[in-house]
């Protein structure tokens, strides 16, 4: 059986990672949106 003490931490852990991924995910999308200079065109 696990301690409370350890099952708190694992979910603070777990917590932690996931908030840094959605940061990292969030980065790359802006990053990528920032370099992407190409003015848009239409053709008829």
């Amino acid at each position: 059986m696990v301690s409370p003490h350890k099952e708190k931490r694992r979910h603070a852990i777990l917590v932690a990672f996931l908030i840094s991924l959605a940061i990292f995910s969030l980065n790359r999308g802006l990053a990528y949106a920032a370099t992407d200079t190409t003015l848009p065109s239409i053709a008829i």
